[in-house]
């Protein structure tokens, strides 16, 4: 089942890429399953913003709303004093460490519904606004194989758990996504042991966290992939409405043994723009906004040439008159040359600065060093 995953992720990378590049306003991707599990396509559009009022029930049934979540680095785990740290389970798979993730990528808003599910694998199945649980692996790949199919195969997917826990502490470093380590708030936040009942509550009716996410700790356990992958294909993040505060926290994490609920998440391919740099070092591809350093090559040896400028797409180059400088990837493929001129007569300044190598008639800025204690500058010397 992860192979076919993996299969119909790359399958739509292309599309993806191209469509997710035309967008602006793109914080929030909705996709509308009005038309029900019949249908050949789902619509796919996107909101800059919360509709006014609020996710209304609409958001957890007939469509479907994913958040975008930007790319970057974070630290996955918990500190080994962490209250509530592994109450079940080997230490080892909580220790910390860096991670960072390149590409943005959107995550539910909530955890599918049976309303959501129902629209896409059968009308037969439940309506409401209830997590869909009591699904297995194979469950959510045919899920997610005709949500692909009725989409162009955009690559929808479960997240892993490093996309899952940085998109769950939304920057906290704490125990739990409101940024303590503290329980006294987690009643607001999370359906679990204290207040769920031992039963699944409708989505999105506590608080979220600052990415705009509900129900990431408690309510139904979500199935992610595992993140590093090693021995266990899915591991289960978030814990659920029977299980303690502990087994709630950011990174508390089980083995995917049973079946459970689940999350939707679609990575965003990272566009690359080509730098190409002539007579010089600093060709290759770049993400927009990346600083790169270029630096020009030689001159042609025994001859008289010095380097002179960057030459062409030069808005963006720190220094156009240094060897070694940077330029900033502007969101678009670039060129830069460096360029040489004929400088046949040598300049040496004693004591001071404008040594070089100049042409005929060129104008040269020398500058003298300053005098020391005592002395004044009277006059330059020409040998």
């Amino acid at each position: 089942m992860k192979n076919k995953i993996k299969t119909l992720l790359l399958s739509g990378l292309l599309l993806l890429s191209g469509f997710c590049q035309a967008q602006t306003n793109d914080t929030y991707l909705v996709i509308d399953l009005t038309s029900g599990a019949g249908s050949s396509s789902y619509p796919l559009s996107y909101l800059s913003d919360i509709p006014a009022g609020g996710w209304s029930d609409a958001y957890k049934t007939n469509l479907l709303v994913l958040r975008k979540i930007p790319a970057g680095t974070f630290i996955m785990g918990s500190p080994t004093n962490e209250p509530g740290r592994n109450p079940f389970g080997s230490a080892p798979d909580q220790d910390q460490y860096g991670v960072t993730l390149t590409n943005d990528y959107y995550m539910g808003v909530f955890e599918v519904t049976q309303g959501q599910w129902r629209r896409i694998k059968s009308s037969a199945d439940p309506e409401g606004m209830l997590p869909k649980g009591s699904v297995t692996v194979g469950d959510i790949a045919d899920f997610l194989d005709k949500l692909q199919t009725r989409t162009e195969f955009t690559p929808f997917s479960l997240p892993n758990e490093a996309q899952w826990e940085y998109a769950c502490r939304a920057g906290t470093t704490n125990a739990y996504n409101y940024g303590s380590d503290t329980t006294n708030q987690l009643p607001a936040y999370a359906w679990y042991a204290d207040n769920g009942g031992s039963i699944l509550h409708s989505v999105g009716l506590l608080a979220t966290n600052a990415w705009g996410l509900y129900d990431m700790h408690g309510n139904a356990e979500e199935v992610c992939w595992a993140y590093p992958l090693a021995g266990q294909d899915q591991m289960l993040r978030s814990g659920r409405y029977s299980k303690s505060a502990a087994q709630c926290r950011s990174a508390s994490r089980f083995p995917a043994t049973t079946s459970t609920g689940f999350r939707l998440c679609l990575t965003v391919p990272r566009v690359l723009y080509t730098l190409t740099v002539t007579n010089g070092v600093g060709t290759g591809s770049y993400s927009d906004g990346q600083v790169v350093p270029i630096w020009a090559g030689p001159p042609i040896p025994d001859t008289t040439y010095v380097f002179d400028r960057w030459t062409g797409d030069t808005n963006t180059v720190a220094n156009i008159f240094a060897t070694n400088t940077t330029v900033t990837i502007p969101g678009t493929n670039i060129t830069l040359t460096a360029t040489y001129r004929e400088a046949p007569y040598p300049l040496t300044v004693n004591h001071g600065s404008g040594t070089g190598q100049y042409a005929l008639g060129e104008i040269v800025e020398i500058v003298a060093e300053p005098a020391v204690a005592g002395e004044l500058f009277d006059y330059w010397r020409i040998d």
